[in-house]
């Protein structure tokens, strides 16, 4: 879920959810030409169904995905797809994007990268955290919880904070730079 509030209410012109669950998007005008995209996402942990429980996430979304006549699919892949899918032709036509995603995956992952250079995103917080970025996760090491965004998000940011895992995150965009 998103929630927009203050003086950008009145800025959003679309907004949407994915039927999966995995992500909501709203799109907030910036000036007369450029927008700012900005999605949610949950990308989960499983690369395979195997031995997930019936009413998991992954399991969900991999019924779905073959209800809609996809034979094998990947949910986990098809998130990270269908969010280029959504975002590309924004960032193609020189919109701002800004995505904070639950990826369960670094973003050195292969996956991650791909993802990342297919929308020509920046990692938003590596400039904010300490050289050995915090576990976002009980049972592993690395930073799994991700803010990327385009070049003019990156630009215009000021500031950056956040208790990442299930908590609340901030990051200050300095709105004259983006306008």
């Amino acid at each position: 879920a998103q929630i927009t509030l203050s003086k950008l209410t009145g800025r959003v012109t679309a907004h949407g959810t994915d039927p999966l669950g995995r992500y909501a998007w709203q799109n907030i005008i910036l000036n007369h030409e450029r927008t700012l995209l900005v999605i949610t996402a949950y990308r989960i942990p499983q690369d395979s169904v195997t031995n997930c429980g019936p009413e998991t996430s992954a399991m969900q979304q991999w019924r779905k995905l073959r209800s809609q006549g996809i034979e094998l699919p990947k949910p986990r892949q098809k998130t990270l797809d269908d969010i280029v899918a959504i975002a590309k032709p924004y960032e193609s036509q020189g919109h701002e994007v800004i995505i904070m995603m639950d990826a369960n995956s670094p973003t050195t992952d292969p996956s991650m990268e791909a993802f990342m250079d297919a929308l020509n995103l920046h990692d938003l917080m590596a400039e904010y955290l300490p050289d050995t970025p915090p576990k976002t996760y009980q049972r592993g090491r690395h930073k799994i919880d991700h803010i990327v965004g385009t070049l003019g998000v990156l630009t215009a940011m000021r500031c950056g904070s956040g208790v990442i895992q299930y908590a609340r995150f901030a990051v200050c965009i300095a709105g004259r730079d983006l306008y």
